[in-house]
């Protein structure tokens, strides 16, 4: 729904709690170097049972990878950045959390016997160049098939004992199979690519001959137990129901103060999820500042909320509708999509006239469904009036369409 003030407009959705409901990190574009479009990302998911999503993190123009973290699975493919909050996803039907999360993870080469291994070494970063002269990264199949190039730059790729990329907090092991430099190593499959620059660089040449074994631990410092999911934003906007007004996080006073057109996800009391856009200069409105921002989240009841990117970023999807207006819309790095795992009907426009004038004549009901099987489709009119049973669809192909002649099925004039 929308709510609005004499220069301000709020796209706003509610989600109920449910175990039906879902909310999930993703990529935009193919990983998490590579930008896409929001309503492209959703659209790919529609018959996976996603509903609606909403811009996700900060992000590198020129890199393209997001600025804070990403965690899906247990899994991390974008490092924290430690002085912003980032979103910790709940399971279906849980409590969202709003933490700042640092990362601790290290590479250590194993010898034997054990007492000669050389001490850990720190890792920096996970699928992002490196931001300093000297600094380690560490590469997934999340970020493509190759590593970048670049200048003073030593890589050791390494074989993985078990296949499945690194878990958080689970040490991996395995075995250097190849060694470059200038970067551009590929990063197949049950492969992971240490890439050192600078000085950094040096140890991982000195250090890492062909087939020696290295052991690779990533953890996640301020997740929750059992949390497996998580995506970069902030500011902190709401916490026990109160508005942040200063939240003392790492973005410039111009990031926090203009009036723009900004995002947040946030949660009630009752469980209801909130996800929420704010128009702009661009889309008529006067824009919000981040303490605004906060404010408005609380007196929708959040108790919890997040901030997300802001300006040209600020995107709303719901089913194949865009919620806030661009001529054209900022590819972005990351979103949080709403999914649900029962049966959808797509909304009827907005109003059906009937009366042979040749507007909404006849319309199409779309109905989804992440599980195959049959369903009965009934239109009920707003504010009363009855049923009205639209027909039966197979749903094995996960969307089905009802092509609807409102006049001859005796649909009055109105909403649906």
């Amino acid at each position: 729904g929308g709510a609005h003030g004499a220069d301000q407009v709020l796209h706003v959705i509610r989600a109920r709690a449910s175990a039906r409901l879902r909310l999930e990190p993703i990529t935009t574009g193919p990983n998490v170097r590579v930008r896409g479009q929001l309503a492209d990302a959703v659209t790919r998911r529609l018959s996976a049972g996603v509903v609606a999503g909403i811009n996700g993190d900060f992000f590198s123009f020129t890199g393209g990878h997001p600025s804070g973290v990403l965690l899906r699975g247990s899994r991390i493919e974008s490092d924290p950045e430690p002085g912003r909050s980032a979103l910790v996803v709940p399971p279906p039907g849980g409590r969202i959390a709003v933490t700042r999360l640092a990362m601790a993870a290290a590479w250590q080469r194993l010898d034997d016997p054990p007492e000669g291994a050389p001490a850990p070494r720190t890792i920096q970063a996970v699928n992002r160049p490196w931001a300093r002269s000297r600094e380690t990264s560490l590469w997934t199949p999340a970020a493509g098939a190759r590593a970048p190039c670049g200048d003073s730059l030593f890589e050791g790729r390494g074989r993985q004992e078990t296949p499945a990329p690194p878990l958080v907090g689970v040490p991996t092991t395995g075995t250097v199979v190849a060694r470059t430099s200038g970067g551009d190593t590929p990063i197949e499959t049950g492969h992971v690519v240490l890439s050192g620059v600078g000085s950094a660089g040096r140890r991982l040449a000195d250090t890492l001959p062909l087939g020696a074994r290295v052991a690779v631990t990533t953890t996640l410092e301020g997740l929750p137990e059992g949390a497996t999911d998580a995506i970069g934003g902030g500011p902190a906007l709401v916490s026990g129901g109160r508005p942040i007004l200063v939240s003392g996080e790492s973005f410039s006073s111009s990031q926090l103060g203009g009036r723009t057109s900004r995002s947040a996800v946030g949660q009630t009391a009752d469980g209801t999820v909130l996800l929420v856009a704010a128009d702009g200069p661009l889309q008529g409105s006067r824009g919000l500042s981040a303490p605004e921002l906060a404010t408005a989240l609380a007196g929708l009841g959040a108790t919890e909320a997040v901030a997300m990117d802001a300006g040209g970023s600020t995107q709303l999807q719901l089913w194949n509708r865009p919620l806030v207006a661009w001529d054209s819309p900022r590819a972005i790095a990351t979103a949080l999509t709403l999914g649900y795992s029962g049966v959808q009907l797509q909304p009827l426009p907005r109003r059906l006239t009937p009366n042979g004038d040749g507007v909404t004549e006849r319309v199409s009901a779309i109905v989804r469904s992440p599980v195959p099987g049959t369903a009965t489709v009934t239109a009920r009119r707003r504010g009363g009036g009855g049923a009205v049973r639209l027909g039966e669809v197979r749903l094995d192909t996960g969307v089905a369409r009802l092509n609807l002649d409102p006049r001859r099925l005796r649909m009055r004039d109105g909403a649906w």
